[in-house]
């Protein structure tokens, strides 16, 4: 028997959930079909033993999110400082 064939199958499937997908249905948030997944994680050795690796490490990453806008009157007196461009 070739091992070989074994370990290359041990791998995810198109019908495969995202990694982010298993992340929302462990925390019960949107963006998971939970049923689906549920059914999927019965038969799916690799995605049950992911998703066992993906809650080994819960930490997550910061979520970055875009400054507030800069209010309009600090805006004007920041131009109104600096000097004007030389034209060319």
């Amino acid at each position: 028997m070739n091992h070989d064939s074994i370990f290359n199958r041990f791998e995810k499937s198109p019908g495969c959930p995202e990694n982010e997908q298993l992340l929302a249905f462990e925390r019960g948030t949107d963006g998971a079909d939970a049923p689906a997944v549920a059914d999927h994680l019965k038969i799916c050795e690799f995605c049950s033993l992911l998703l066992d690796l993906l809650r080994s490490h819960p930490e997550e990453l910061p979520v970055v999110t875009p400054p507030p806008p800069m209010p309009e009157a600090l805006r004007c007196v920041i131009l109104r400082q600096r000097p004007p461009k030389p034209f060319k």
